[in-house]
């Protein structure tokens, strides 16, 4: 699916914030036309705080690059949009658009967070090479909020934690320092800054939550679950690991050569939102049939803010939020990894008693005292140490000189061939940065000490913000979805009837499964690493 139209579609399927109120005061905010070698380009706003932004009666002004929008003091998280003008006035004169035109989207669409002061004027500038939005002047001016056309700022109750502070699960915490530190990474090689803020826009998460391998159950094919990920839709409809699958609503699997996962994404793309789902299983032996409803994961809106990890902040000193933050794309394995820790976190608050809209989670720069290795106690004829079976990439064990298969005989403070591990434990905790350390290994037959000096890794300040709210609101869209296709059609398309714009071409009509919902299992676990 088409990243860039699959931020619109996160946008308009849900998140409406539960309070959203006039601000007294606003703020103008105006767009420069580009003028490019394919011609020239008008951008407009469609979406503000998960409402449709109408712009029918704005064309002229629109095309002339004249007009302004009034926004309402505070928080706005925008869907724009950039179109080359002849097709907009190709669009905006038929109010559709036509087969004879062969248009189909938008040039480019953004997703971005603008925080506004009153009685500003701010001018933005779409940089199309770079799909990129900044901010081209700032000036005073005076603003008239009384206007149905004002754009309303998003109004939340924010709950902001120190995750030191707070009794978020040990493991997870970790997790998401570990997770910020991957991000920071990452941000680093590609800009040099201070530090850098993302939004990801609300959406629905496609992954079915499976590892699927080809197998047979009386010599029928089948697909084997290997794995079922906590938080979703695998994991709602009861599947565990070891069933074997021998049929998709009424469809048996074939042996037709495509991969499990091929297979089961065509069954979901004939189905339609909150339509009836089942797959027939076998499990221990016995034939079970799962079900339940097609309501896919919805996985909140939040944004974070990163400083550089060789940055070491207090937690008067975080990152100040950002004016304007573009969302942009970081890569696919690690947004993965990061949307089912954002899941995890949502599972946490969202079983909490207080009610907010909004948690912000922070943390300030520290050494990870975890030295990077995972192992067990190990024994024979010959030896009993530790046995190293994965290392961090980054990690001391990995700039130690540690590899899979070493066995770690002793520490440079016990006794030659005597291992305690214990002592082992208590002795990586000890070390201090730029300190020299050593561990003696078995390595296949030879025995190496292996010396180096421990710089621990620092994990970056950063701030990570949920928007709870839209998770309700997401449902409450998808409650009244019924004739809505699923997410792996056509994400743009979905967005404008949602919406009730003029389509740019038919939506194809699924028809849905007849069969009843019997029961809507839902697992929760801890992910694991």
């Amino acid at each position: 699916m088409n990243l860039a139209f699959n931020l619109l579609f996160l946008l308009s399927i849900c998140f409406s914030f539960r309070s959203i109120a006039y601000a007294s005061e606003c703020a103008i905010l105006s767009f420069k036309n580009n003028h490019l070698d394919k011609g020239s380009y008008i951008t407009l706003i469609i979406g503000n705080n998960g409402q449709f932004v109408n712009n029918r009666k704005n064309v002229k002004s629109l095309i002339s690059g004249d007009h302004e929008y009034k926004l309402a003091e505070g928080s706005h998280t925008l869907i724009i949009e950039q179109w080359t003008t002849s097709d907009y006035k190709k669009l905006t004169r038929k109010n559709y658009i036509n087969e004879k035109y062969n248009i189909t989207k938008p040039h480019q669409i953004k997703t971005i967070h603008l925080n506004v002061t009153a009685n500003k004027k701010y001018q933005l500038l779409f940089d199309s090479n770079k799909s990129k939005v900044t901010i081209g002047e700032e000036t005073s001016t005076s603003c008239d909020s009384n206007s149905n056309k004002l754009l309303k700022a998003r109004v939340a109750t924010n709950s902001e934690v120190f995750i030191d502070d707070f009794d978020l699960p040990v493991s997870l915490a970790y997790r998401l320092r570990r997770t910020m530190r991957e991000i920071s990474g990452y941000h680093e090689k590609k800009q040099s800054s201070y530090g850098y803020s993302n939004i990801i826009p609300l959406e629905l998460n496609d992954y079915f939550g499976t590892v699927l391998d080809k197998k047979s159950y009386l010599n029928k094919p089948t697909f084997r679950v290997l794995s079922v990920l906590p938080y979703s839709l695998a994991s709602q409809l009861g599947l565990a690991s070891g069933d074997e699958i021998i049929a998709l609503g009424n469809i048996s699997i074939e042996d037709t050569g495509k991969h499990p996962n091929i297979v089961l994404r065509e069954y979901f793309s004939s189905l339609k939102i909150n339509s009836s789902m089942s797959f027939e299983i076998v499990r221990d032996g016995k034939v079970l049939i799962l079900k339940g409803r097609y309501t896919p994961i919805i996985v909140p809106e939040y944004q974070y803010q990163v400083s550089s990890n060789l940055i070491a902040l207090d937690k008067q000193n975080l990152l100040a939020p950002s004016v304007l933050t573009n969302s942009s794309e970081i890569p696919e394995d690690l947004k993965f990894e990061f949307k089912q820790l954002i899941l995890a976190i949502s599972s946490f608050f969202q079983g909490k008693e207080d009610n907010v809209d909004l948690v912000t989670l922070k943390s300030v720069a520290r050494p990870d005292k975890r030295f990077g290795l995972v192992g067990r106690s190990f024994v024979d004829e010959t030896v009993y140490g530790f046995k190293v079976s994965s290392i961090d990439l980054g990690s001391p064990a990995d700039s130690l000189g540690l590899q899979k298969g070493d066995i770690v005989v002793n520490t440079a403070e016990e006794i030659a061939g005597v291992f305690n591990f214990l002592l082992f434990s208590e002795y990586l905790e000890s070390l201090e940065s730029g300190q020299e350390y050593s561990l003696t290994v078995k390595r296949g037959k030879q025995i190496k000490v292996l010396i180096n000096e421990y710089h621990p890794v620092i994990l970056p300040s950063f701030s990570v913000t949920l928007d709870l709210a839209s998770i309700n609101s997401a449902k409450e869209r998808l409650s009244d979805a019924n004739n809505l296709a699923s997410p792996f059609s056509d994400s743009h398309e979905i967005y404008i009837r949602l919406n009730k714009r003029p389509t740019f071409k038919s939506v194809p009509k699924n028809t849905s499964g007849n069969t009843t919902t019997v029961s809507d299992k839902s697992k929760q676990s801890n992910i694991q690493n």
